[in-house]
């Protein structure tokens, strides 16, 4: 069974195991024995996607139907579960359920803060960060964590919400808590060019005494007064492990068509971080990629398809012309397409462009 079945899996086994958890613990922690469901988030770290077959019909996706967010009472218990390895399902699967699974953001915010297992904590910073702009004070308590681990994970999530987040990092850049000013420079550099409104403030941070502080805010203002397009050719380049500082390329609008074409072939590869963070710099160069979106929409490739949609959706309003093409997906042999497919076109049609 391929990997991006495994992911809506992952939300209704998370679910099912839940209840059972409640009802039966003895008995599903002797399931899990051989072999364990293999189901935490693959970050960065992450050499290879090597989950386990999850052993169940397909047919389990018809008891929750297309609205997966039925799922989310059962995944809030599941992050109460003694069994780490439910825990870590209930978290993924939330996060996958995206800005749907805000009902959740407590039971996530709990598990982030006090959970003993790091996947699970880390699932549940990734499911923050999909959820979005109502999760931004839950990341932002934990920028001085004293795990290095979860700082980073927290520093992503809150990239990964955007230009939501600006006025509440520009604000933390004064603060007299040396790890979380920094965190907030770095997080205001990572979001790039949709963080314009927090250079007067950086700028005005080259004056802190600290010059650690200095540094990163000079690498901050770099990274946001490039244009889009640079900055997708900086994410394409640190997909490729090429890219060592943050300096511009030289020559971006001669590549720009390969910067594209190069992010696209990305949408399938073996890693899942890879595609998704693929995805991500598509959607944020806008409309020179939605021609080539709209083509890969008819790929051959399943995880293309896939991921061409979900970039769409994450363009928001800017993708309005898609809409014919996403609708059509609702035919694709493959459910999880039609399911990303479907969410698409909310996020299209709910009238914002990006987070």
């Amino acid at each position: 069974m391929n990997m991006h079945v495994l992911r809506i899996f992952s939300i209704i086994i998370g679910a099912l195991l839940c209840f059972w958890c409640i009802i039966q613990p003895a008995t599903l922690c002797s399931v899990f024995a051989d072999p364990p469901l293999a189901s935490s988030r693959i970050t960065e770290e992450a050499e290879s996607d090597d989950s386990q077959p999850v052993a169940t019909d397909i047919k389990l996706m018809e008891q929750f139907g297309a609205d997966l967010t039925r799922a989310i009472p059962a995944l809030i218990e599941g992050l109460q579960c003694a069994d780490v390895r439910i825990r870590r399902n209930a978290a993924f699967g939330l996060g996958e359920l995206g800005a749907d699974a805000a009902p959740a953001m407590e039971a996530l915010t709990h598990a982030l803060r006090s959970d003993s297992d790091f996947d699970v904590r880390r699932n549940a910073a990734f499911a923050l960060g999909e959820i979005g702009a109502p999760a931004i004070p839950s990341l932002l308590s934990m920028l001085n964590d004293k795990d290095p681990r979860i700082r980073r994970i927290v520093t992503a999530a809150l990239v990964r919400i955007g230009t939501p987040a600006v006025p509440k990092l520009t604000h933390l850049l004064t603060t007299s808590d040396t790890i979380t000013r920094r965190n907030a420079a770095v997080i205001l550099g990572n979001i790039g060019p949709d963080a314009t409104d927090a250079i007067p403030a950086l700028e005005k941070a080259l004056q802190d005494p600290d010059r650690g502080f200095q540094w990163t805010v000079r690498q901050a203002l770099r990274r946001i007064k490039q244009t889009p397009q640079e900055h997708a050719e900086f994410d394409n380049q640190t997909l490729l492990g090429t890219q060592t500082d943050i300096t511009p390329p030289l020559d971006v609008r001669t590549h720009a068509s390969n910067t594209i074409e190069n992010l696209l072939v990305r949408l399938s590869d073996e890693k899942p971080d890879v595609r998704r963070r693929a995805a991500f710099a598509l959607a944020r160069l806008g409309s020179s990629a939605l021609p080539v979106l709209l083509n890969a929409l008819t790929s051959d490739n399943t995880l293309t398809r896939k991921n061409a949609a979900f970039a769409l959706g994450e363009m928001g309003s800017s993708a309005r012309s898609a809409i014919p093409a996403l609708t059509s997906l609702k035919h694709d042999p493959d459910r999880t397409v039609r399911w990303v497919a479907e969410h698409a076109v909310k996020k299209i049609e709910g009238g914002s462009s990006g987070r």
